[in-house]
């Protein structure tokens, strides 16, 4: 009998065979094969955290092994229709962006502070906009400013592919920076939210 089930994608697929492109990529733990000893090395999954026990795991484990993706279905999961912890996006924004302030580079890796810095920004100005669509304007306000402090240029940072060329790069670093006061003056007005 049909049990109501549909078939589709939870996350955007992508092949990832680098560090740098772990930032925006969903690895579900289950489709992976990787060594006991290894885990162990790392220390494992990290119980501070609650929602991106994966992500630090990765993070580590990627600066110290060679990962060779496989372009085949190796996972199938069933979703039962309540939220999981994945979709509460300022949670897991403001958690990656912990992790990846957290993280102790090997000495091979310690060229990467600067994408790291970056990730750290982007995730704060994201958990910004998530705020600002929930109408939570100081704690966006908040969020923008880190944001900003952590990467000044962030609007190069969250700017989009199509977005080439320094007038374009000087419109989104004004937007980002605009934010800030846009927010402050709304959050005063509409109250405290």
């Amino acid at each position: 009998t049909d049990h109501g089930l549909r078939e589709g994608k939870l996350f955007p697929q992508k092949m990832i065979t680098k560090f740098e492109e772990l930032s925006d990529a969903f690895v579900p733990p289950s489709a992976t094969l990787i060594r006991k000893s290894l885990i162990d090395e790392v220390g494992g999954f990290d119980p501070q955290y609650s929602v991106s026990t994966d992500f630090d795991l990765w993070l580590k484990l990627w600066q110290r092994c060679h990962v060779a993706p496989i372009d085949k279905v190796l996972v199938t999961t069933v979703m039962d229709g309540r939220d999981h912890a994945g979709q509460d996006e300022i949670k897991v924004g403001i958690e990656t962006a912990k992790i990846v302030k957290n993280l102790k580079l090997v000495p091979e890796c310690r060229n990467r502070k600067p994408l790291l810095r970056k990730w750290i920004a982007l995730r704060f100005y994201l958990v910004g906009r998530r705020y600002l669509d929930a109408r939570s304007y100081f704690q966006a306000t908040k969020y923008f400013i880190k944001a900003v402090l952590t990467e000044p240029l962030i609007g190069w940072v969250v700017r989009r592919p199509e977005e080439q060329g320094c007038v374009a790069l000087l419109k989104r670093v004004l937007i980002a920076y605009a934010a800030i006061p846009a927010c402050l003056l709304k959050g005063l007005i509409h109250g405290r939210r």
